[in-house]
Order: C-alpha cells, then structure tokens, then sequence
C-alpha cells in the first residue's frame, strides 16, 4: 500500500474533524440567541394556547379549566368578527399602498441620483422612529383641531378635515400613517433586490428598442417577484399584529371604526383582564397569520419553479 493511500484517510478525516469543529462553533455562538428566541416564542405560544381553554383572569385567583368555552363565546362575538373584517381590510389596503410606495421609491434610489446617500437617509427615518412616538407625533398632526395639517388646509381655503373623528376618516388616516411609517422596510427590500438584477438585461433591452414601461413590465418586476412576495407575508402579518399605532392615535375610536382585531385582543387582556379570552383571540390571529403565510409561500413556490 502506497504512503499516498494510507495518508488519504487521514486526511479525510481530519477535513471531517475540522468541520464538526467548525460546526460546533458556531452553534456555540447562535445558542444563546436561539435559546432566547425558543423559550420566548414557542413555550410562550403553547403557554398562551394553554391558558385560551381557562377562564384566566387577572383579577381573580380562581380560573377554572373551560375547554372551548372562550372559542365558542369567540363564534358568536360581534365585535370579534367586526375587528377581524376591519383587519382583513385594513390589509387589503395598507399592504398593497406600503409596498407600492416602497417600489415607487426604490426605483428612484436606484438611479445615478446626484445626493442619492442623502436622500437615502431621509427616506429611512420613518424606520427608525418609534412606532409609539410616530403615532403620537402623527395624532398631532391630524389632529380635527389644533392639527397642523388642517391648520395649512384652512390657510389654503379648503377648510378642515375631520381626520380622526369620522369612521372612515379615522380608518383612512390610520392606513395612511402605516403605510408613512412601513414603506422604508419595503423600499430597502426591493431596492436590494434591484440591485441584483444584471445591468445587461437592461442594455440589451434597450437595443432590442423597449422602452422604460416595457423594460419595468418584463425585466424589473418578474426578477423582483421574490422580494414581492416576501414583503407580502410580512407587512399582512403586521398589520394584524398592529397595536401601538392605533393606541397613540385613535384608541380604537370613533365608536370601533379603527378596532382591529390585535387591538381588540390587547382591550379584553389589559382593560377588561380577560386573558384567558385574549389569549383564545391571539390563537385564531395565530391561524390566520400561517394560513395567509401558506398562501403566499406557496404563489411564491409557483412564481419562482
């Protein structure tokens, strides 16, 4: 036997050992992350799914077991059913305006703009203010009032808007506040994505004599339907997680024309101490939010194979 056979093994394995080294390191730096994520995620979801079947309210220490009692008073709550069908259409509308806007945007940014760093720091500072503090600042500014926006209405004659005390008005301020505070996400999304496209196809394009619209339609957008999609699961599964903007700005109100069914969950847990109730609406949210995921992941399946 050779000296080149009997090293070949060893050499093996050592390429083997040294991998499972490196493999062990670097669980070894994500276990902590991952043990936080894991022990706030999931067994803080199977604790909420737990507590849906008691009658588990914060203000009494006797919560006894109900089985699907809080489903079933769920099934025949009105006002359930009336914050999910606004989220349903707060989504419809709000997912498909922060992604245009974001699109819109990107497509500028991604042109030989002169400042284009600047602008670029501009367009994400929605991101990075506080959802909390966008809100209160937006109130402000809409406020029927003393809102600095119907004051400029008025300085121009066209007289005030009554933005947040009318139920569509609330309801379209609300969507418009989102989409101002959500469409840096997307934007910086589909700008990524359009960097990735290669430059050739454009200038091939060109040649061939498509025009701006034609090289969009056929180029742009069929290569950007991965981050579409992607954006699509994300933004609707905020906007029915979304709390902290309609908290600062509407409180639900006028009557529940801006009561989304997240919203509503965080009333029967922390106004009425209803958790058991509120965790039994968090569940069904759950469901939703893996139904339209599903939905999404599989249209991307189809796009993408």
């Amino acid at each position: 036997m050779s000296a080149s056979t009997r090293t070949e093994p060893t050499t093996k394995t050592r390429r083997r050992r040294r991998r499972v080294t490196y493999s062990l390191s670097e669980f070894l730096w994500i276990a902590p992350a991952a043990a936080f994520v894991i022990f706030f995620t999931f067994f803080a979801a199977v604790f909420a799914v737990r507590i849906s079947f008691y009658d588990y309210s914060l203000a009494s220490v006797v919560r006894p077991f109900v089985g699907l009692g809080n489903y079933i008073q769920l099934w025949n709550d009105s006002a359930y059913w009336h914050s999910m069908g606004l989220s349903f259409l707060f989504a419809a509308i709000d997912v498909p305006l922060t992604i245009l806007i974001g699109f819109i945007l990107a497509l500028m940014l991604n042109q030989p703009l002169a400042g284009r760093s600047v602008f670029r720091s501009a367009l994400l500072l929605p991101w990075v203010i506080s959802m909390v503090i966008a809100g209160y600042m937006l109130k402000w500014i809409f406020s029927d009032s003393a809102g600095i926006l119907n004051y400029f209405l008025t300085e121009l004659g066209f007289g005030r808007v009554r933005w947040l005390s009318t139920a569509w008005g609330a309801f379209s301020t609300i969507a418009i506040s989102h989409a101002w505070k959500a469409y840096p996400f997307g934007m910086v999304i589909l700008l990524a994505g359009l960097q990735g496209i290669p430059k050739d196809l454009y200038e091939v394009a060109e040649i061939d004599g498509a025009n701006a619209f034609q090289r969009l339609i056929n180029i742009t957008i069929p290569f950007l339907v991965p981050q579409f999609l992607i954006l699509f699961i994300l933004r609707t599964l905020n906007s029915f997680n979304m709390v902290d903007i309609i908290f600062a700005m509407t409180q639900g109100g006028p009557g529940n024309a801006t009561e989304f069914v997240s919203f509503y969950m965080y009333q029967r847990a922390f106004a009425y101490l209803d958790l058991g109730y509120a965790t039994a609406i968090a569940v069904t949210i759950l469901v939703v939010n893996i139904v339209l995921a599903l939905v999404y992941l599989r249209v991307l399946r189809s796009r993408t194979t």
